[in-house]
């Protein structure tokens, strides 16, 4: 398959993909089309969850936790320049939803799905809806081993500080003015979110070689 060809086939998972998240109620795509996310990285997302819930009182609604998700990634973006965790975050009204850890809590939970990876996924957590709020508890606690010395550190500043911190940054905004154009890009990017996160331009530079080397090793 040459470069081409690759272009186009990352093009139409883009489109799908921002289509699945800008309307969650019409989903039929099964999670391997979409998300092509590895063990690994769905084993990372999940323990990350867990380390926020457990932190949390064992339970939180959608959107704050979210909101710790977003906010963890960006200062860890922006102190090391790589993420904690591999899922992109889309910016909606409420703020950046990651959007695997969106289709899985929010969307898949509460009905039948044959995504084997959001069945593994969810078996660490609960959901339940009341007055038109999700919240998300967790059954377990976190694989430790899982998470660096640094990503605890900078997970446990967050837990601290979330209340008084905005998600709406710069990263959300530019992502929302897109959107205007067309109501399908709402894409955050990590170089965005870094910059946000008042990444200095030594670490942007190695974020952007990173996602480049990382881009062309998978091709």
């Amino acid at each position: 398959m040459n470069e081409e060809n690759l272009l186009e086939m990352a093009k139409e998972y883009n489109h799908v993909f921002e289509k699945l998240v800008s309307a969650p109620d019409d989903i039929s795509l099964s999670l391997q089309h979409v998300f092509m996310k590895t063990r690994d990285e769905i084993d990372k997302i999940k323990t990350v969850v867990l380390y926020i819930l457990n932190r949390c009182g064992g339970t939180q609604d959608f959107v704050s936790l979210a909101k710790k998700m977003y906010l963890a990634q960006r200062k860890y973006l922006a102190l090391y320049g790589r993420p904690i965790f591999n899922d992109k975050f889309y910016a909606r009204d409420s703020g950046p939803v990651p959007a695997f850890t969106y289709k899985a809590l929010y969307v898949e939970a509460l009905k039948d799905t044959d995504s084997s990876e959001i069945v593994e996924f969810n078996k660490s957590f609960s959901v339940s809806v009341k007055e038109n709020t999700r919240s998300v508890s967790s059954s377990c606690l976190p694989d430790m081993d899982e998470l660096a010395v640094e990503e605890v550190e900078v997970l446990d500043m967050i837990m601290k500080e979330s209340e008084g911190m905005s998600h709406k940054d710069g990263a959300w905004m530019i992502a929302r003015e897109r959107m205007k154009a067309d109501p399908m890009d709402g894409r955050m990017s990590f170089v965005s979110i870094a910059r946000a996160g008042g990444a200095n331009k030594a670490v942007l530079e190695y974020l952007r070689d990173s996602l480049n080397f990382e881009y062309w090793c998978k091709v």
